[in-house]
């Protein structure tokens, strides 16, 4: 199983989103990538594919941290 969460801006906040599901609401860019980024190391230490994306200006989802087995 792999997990895939995804950083994005609604409004004035972020979220972490993984599976459709908001896993997060954050003030800044900065502290939702942090919360992503622990999310997925988690579902990698439980032995699980996982990847950050953060959404861009244009509103494209960019790949940034990728953890394998």
């Amino acid at each position: 199983m792999s997990f895939s969460y995804a950083v994005v801006r609604v409004g004035e906040i972020w979220k972490v989103v993984c599976a459709r599901k908001a896993m997060g609401f954050f003030d800044t860019p900065e502290t939702a990538l942090s919360a992503a980024q622990s999310l997925a190391r988690e579902a990698a230490g439980a032995g699980h594919l996982a990847e950050v994306l953060v959404q861009s200006e244009t509103g494209e989802l960019k790949p940034v941290y990728f953890q394998q087995l």
